[in-house]
């Protein structure tokens, strides 16, 4: 009889774990142990390859080779993503980080000149002109 409960336990957890396609569920805990022992199976070195080839992949495929966009998207994505947090601890009243957004769009907008940006004023040549 305990094993039948024991059995009956497992079923219902392994249920838990996947989709009802069959693949394994967000945040399961059966496919995050097999990833790290996959990971801990691999020597530092290689870990550091692949983590390289993947940056290399994100900035080839999302910023065309780009590697400074792609650290500033970063940098300003984590600064969004932490100003979210505090805001949903109720520590200040508006966002200071606005959303990167696409990467695509984050690089228009990094290389295009800033022609309505309030902070730029044009020259006025013609405010010095006496009559």
């Amino acid at each position: 009889m305990q094993e039948t409960i024991q059995c009956v336990q497992y079923v219902a957890d392994q249920r838990k774990q996947r989709n009802r396609n069959g693949q394994f569920a967000r945040g399961n805990s059966i496919s995050k142990r097999g990833g790290r022992a996959r990971a801990h199976a691999l020597t530092p070195t290689r870990r550091r390859q692949i983590a390289r080839q993947g940056w290399r992949g994100l900035v080839a495929k999302r910023f065309d080779g780009d590697e400074r966009a792609a650290k500033l998207w970063v940098g300003a994505i984590g600064a969004y993503h932490y100003d979210q947090r505090l805001a949903g601890l109720g520590w200040y009243l508006r966002p200071v980080f606005p959303h990167p957004g696409q990467p695509t769009e984050f690089r228009a907008r990094l290389y295009q000149a800033g022609l309505f940006d309030p902070m730029l004023r044009e020259p006025d040549f013609y405010g010095k002109v006496s009559a």
